[in-house]
């Protein structure tokens, strides 16, 4: 019986597959947002099915998450020299997909297709958009090229976030196409059967019949419609001495001899039976060199042995495949006498082979560095191998073929792909928990259970560094390291001599991977940790957000020496980065957190000054309007003689100290109601008014205090003014007011001017002075209870602060508005505005 196996053909396959996601310096993520678009999509390269085809969802997500409006998966055909669109999501012409365009039309993708860039970027004038490209990679080779188009370009963070994802695709792309190529294999294979020059029936496991070639059809007489579904012992039968006899339709009976093929398909397990008449040496001959046709050209290695295992022939893709030459091998090598077959456990195995004649397949480890050839080092191949034996007259077993197959290459990118798949997993759980942390002390303490495990490292450790200070701290360990060094703080060195490997790191901005720390020069401090922990083999990460360093994370190997491999680097820096930010994150919460706490004890003492001075007020206005209360009334009862007749001038000295009283009265009240409330507000009792007159009693009433102080007093206004709506006595006191700060901030020998003038709506007052001004900063201020200018110290200043509040409030109850103008040293101009009477 002849078994043949055949392999899975796979596009650009190689050992480095998928090791790199979105990692390195060149390829950092720093926005969550896309770092949670890059998550999602290694959740669902990892979460399918073997051989499922997910890229069209992979495409999807991609656009959305950068906002493109088209997507298209070119692959590099096996010659390199066409390009094939695959896949396409989005805007797009449907017509270009399994149009292959020669490589030199794309000329601008050479670089991409070479290696030299790893991303191209531009604006296409065609369709007026703007385009990116990338390279994916099945592992270390490049097989397909990923364009997206949008009419906006394309920046950074998003550049980076489609290199994951074309890395992610890179990974879906060679999975599904190890489970289609099975399927076109099984294709091929019929074709094949259909143009061969033999009888072959193809039965299933349990011996029903499933397809009968053309050739099998002539020599039988069936139909294929007519024998499919039946027995396999309705055409063929075997005697009792061991002939095989084949039954034609027409019922004759003719001795054969068969070739049997043991192979698996889609469907399962099937044979296929070549049937020769024995008589007919021409077609035996045929057969003959039609088989070793096969052994020639077979891409597997093929070992023929003579019944006793000697080897009588090698094929050249076994000789290429072993690295040997022939003449080691013919008759010098024996099969059953291999002391490495017979290590492994599988003589008995190979022994029933030529014994009985059954078939057997053998997966070996095998060092071909002990087969009959120069010796070199041990060099371990995983080796399929497929025994079947050829059968001679009277059913005797004449030789031995051995298909043999390499699976080193296949089986290291399954593993690849395995641990590739463990990480994913490791990494998408990580990520989770660094996302859904917030305080720092929570998120360091999940950085540190678990970065050690994404990698199968033995203990985490993390420093972060305090840029104020200079100086780095221990911040956490995984459990019997941070009892040891929790806290410690280590200076920032200029002695190279003195450097922690923390500041060699942030200081080269790239990982450190220590292979053995035995040849490394260490500092005292990191010296005492490897002593004390046993540290074989290092890995050392630094944190940066941008170009701030935020610290270091480091995992270690304590019972072997490790060498970490580029992928670890890289998958650990991929989450280091995404920890650096979140850390950073957890850091301004932590500050806004104590920010608010001081703002909330700031605003508890500002609420208790503010009490204080309420009470303050208060207790002012009570003390005050009892003195005040009885100048008023002492005052009526002069005017009105009660101590004696009075002159002219004392009747007029008189009414300015009543007024002035009532004045004070005012300000009493507003200072209560200011304390109860918070604010000022006034009742207006509006009657026609003449602002001569208004303007008049406020002057009158400051001139004697401005003459005292030698300060010049002028008034200048405009004829036909008209007359005003106001509440005179309130008008009065918003001009008492800024004349009577004129007249405080003004120096002696100095110059106070009022202008009033007229406007299509209103009446314009300015009150000038040559005073000491008021800074720009303050003018939005002075309008607020209680403010005063207090810059210039040498000048006593009386008063609480509250006139130009009560001014604002009362010419905003006139529907008016108030403002200033100042400069320091130059003086101050206030202005007011009320509605004129028409």
């Amino acid at each position: 019986m002849i078994i043949i196996s055949y392999t899975v053909v796979i596009l650009n396959p190689s050992k480095e597959y998928g090791t790199t996601i979105a990692a390195g310096d060149s390829h950092n993520i720093e926005n969550p947002e896309y770092m949670g678009a890059l998550l999602d999509a290694i959740s669902i390269a990892a979460e399918a099915e073997k051989g499922e085809f997910v890229i069209p969802l992979l495409l999807q997500r991609m656009c959305i998450s950068v906002s493109a409006t088209s997507s298209v998966l070119y692959a590099l055909s096996d010659d390199g020299r066409s390009l094939i669109p695959r896949v396409g999501w989005g805007k797009y012409d449907p017509d270009i997909i399994g149009r292959p365009y020669p490589v030199r039309e794309r000329g601008e993708w050479e670089s991409l297709l070479s290696g030299k860039s790893d991303m191209l970027s531009g604006y296409s004038e065609s369709d007026e958009t703007n385009f990116l490209a990338v390279p994916v990679r099945s592992g270390g080779k490049i097989s397909c090229i990923l364009e997206l188009k949008r009419e906006e370009r394309f920046f950074k963070d998003e550049k980076n976030l489609v290199h994951g994802f074309a890395n992610i695709i890179g990974m879906n792309y060679y999975t599904a196409g190890l489970a289609k190529s099975k399927a076109v294999m099984d294709e091929g294979i019929k074709k094949i059967l259909d143009m061969s020059s033999f009888a072959a029936i193809t039965v299933s496991a349990d011996g029903t019949v499933m397809e009968l070639n053309p050739q099998g059809s002539a020599f039988t007489g069936y139909g294929e419609h007519e024998i499919k579904g039946s027995s396999i012992k309705r055409l063929l039968m075997v005697t009792p001495q061991g002939h095989v006899i084949c039954i034609k339709k027409n019922g004759e009976e003719v001795p054969v001899s068969i070739t049997s093929l043991h192979f698996s398909r889609g469907e399962g397990d099937v044979i296929l039976h070549l049937i020769k008449p024995p008589q007919d040496e021409d077609k035996i001959m045929e057969y003959r060199d039609t088989l070793e046709g096969i052994i020639t050209r077979s891409p597997f290695g093929i070992l023929v042995t003579d019944s006793n295992g000697n080897c009588v022939t090698v094929n050249d893709a076994l000789v290429k495949m072993l690295d040997i030459k022939q003449e080691h091998m013919v008759n010098k090598y024996n099969l059953l006498e291999d002391p490495l077959l017979e290590s492994h456990g599988l003589m008995p195995r190979i022994k029933r082979v030529y014994d009985s004649g059954d078939a057997a397949e053998l997966i070996i480890p095998y060092d071909i560095s002990r087969l009959p050839k120069k010796v070199e080092k041990p060099h371990i191949k995983i080796l399929r191998m497929i025994l079947f034996p050829v059968m001679g007259p009277e059913h005797k077993i004449k030789n031995v073929i051995a298909v043999i197959e390499d699976l080193t290459e296949r089986k290291a990118m399954e593993k690849d792909v395995l641990e590739r798949t463990r990480e994913l997993a490791i990494l998408n759980e990580v990520s989770r928990l660094i996302v859904s942390t917030a305080t720092l002390d929570e998120l360091i303490d999940v950085m540190v259970n678990n970065f050690n495990k994404v990698i199968n490292a033995d203990n985490c450790y993390i420093t972060l560094y305090d840029e104020d200070e200079r100086k780095y701290y221990f911040a956490a360990a995984t459990a019997d390291v941070n009892a040891i060094f929790s806290g410690q703080r280590f200076d920032y060195s200029e002695n190279d001599k003195n450097k922690t490997l923390s500041q060699v790191v942030m200081e080269s901005k790239k990982p450190l991977a220590i292979e053995d720390i035995r040849d490394h020069p260490l500092c005292e401090s990191d010296r005492r940790l490897v002593k004390l922990l046993g540290i074989k083999s290092l890995l050392v990460l630094p944190m940066f957000v941008g170009n701030k360093f935020i610290g270091t994370i480091s995992v270690d190997s304590v019972k072997r020496k490790r060498k970490f491999k580029n992928g670890e680097i890289d998958l650990m820096m991929t989450i280091t980065n995404q920890a650096s930010i979140m850390i950073e994150r957890a850091k301004l919460f932590g500050e806004l957190l104590s920010a608010n706490k001081q703002i909330l004890k700031s605003y508890e003492k500002l609420r208790d000054f503010d009490k204080m001075k309420t009470d303050f007020i208060t207790i002012t206005s009570h003390e005050l309007r009892t003195p005040l209360t009885s100048i008023h009334g002492y005052t009526e009862l002069m005017k009105d003689g009660a101590f004696g007749p009075l002159t002219g001038v004392q009747k007029d000295k008189l009414r300015v100290i009543d007024r002035n009283v009532n004045r004070m009265m005012t300000v009493v009240e507003n200072l209560s109601e200011l304390s109860q409330s918070g604010s000022i507000s006034f009742d207006v009792k509006k009657e026609r008014a003449s602002i001569y007159d208004i303007v008049d009693v406020s002057v009158s009433a400051i001139r004697p205090v401005a003459s005292s102080k030698n300060i010049d007093l002028t008034v200048k206004m405009s004829p036909g003014l008209p007359s005003v709506c106001v509440d005179k006595s309130k008008i009065i006191r918003v001009i008492d007011n800024l004349l009577d700060n004129a007249v405080k901030f003004t120096p002696p020998g100095g110059r106070i001017c009022v202008y009033v003038s007229a406007t299509p709506k209103n009446v314009h007052v300015e009150v000038k002075d040559t005073g000491i001004g008021i800074p720009e900063e303050d003018l939005k201020k002075i309008f607020t209870g209680f403010y005063r200018v207090g810059y210039r110290p040498s000048y006593q200043y009386t008063g609480v602060g509250i006139g130009l509040a009560i001014a604002k409030g009362i010419v905003e109850a006139h529907d008016g508005s108030i403002w200033a103008e100042s400069k320091v040293n130059a003086g101050s101009t206030f202005h007011f505005t009320i509605p004129r009477c028409d």
